[in-house]
């Protein structure tokens, strides 16, 4: 394909192409045979790394870096004053919801999906949640009468 604006994170997803295309936040179904594209959504936003499962696109979104001579001139830049995750349901073509990173994170390059998980958590040794969990491959044990972490 040609004329593409940054184009990020081809994925072949139930044997058929999918890309972003990141300067202009669309998503593409492409056609390699006839190297064409159909738009399968505008997010708007400058969007880059794709993951999918059961049917569901997680798709990152980044800030768009203030200083950089590059992406000045996105069509995205308005929209793309934070970083996060996409959730749309490829099927149904529409979104689901976003998470969106209001501080500490401003550029997500790629997300992956941790199947098999219903609430996976990321602990440090910043706080001391990590002092009050004790995990098993197919179990997890908070401390009694501890918050668990959300």
């Amino acid at each position: 394909l040609d004329n593409l604006s940054m184009p990020h994170s081809p994925r072949m997803i139930n044997n058929e192409l999918y890309v972003l295309e990141s300067g202009k936040g669309l998503l593409l179904k492409v056609n390699p045979v006839e190297k064409t594209y159909e738009v399968v959504e505008n997010f708007g936003k400058f969007v880059r790394g794709m993951s999918h499962t059961n049917g569901i696109l997680m798709i990152g979104m980044s800030k768009i870096r203030e200083t950089s001579k590059t992406f000045n001139g996105l069509d995205v830049k308005e929209n793309s004053q934070n970083a996060g995750v996409l959730f749309y349901d490829l099927k149904r073509r529409q979104m689901l919801g976003e998470i969106r990173y209001t501080t500490d994170v401003e550029e997500i390059y790629d997300v992956q999906a941790i199947e098999g998980y219903k609430k996976p958590a990321i602990l440090n040794s910043f706080t001391d949640e990590y002092k009050e969990i004790i995990v098993f491959p197919n179990n997890v044990f908070w401390r009694k009468g501890k918050k668990k972490a959300e």
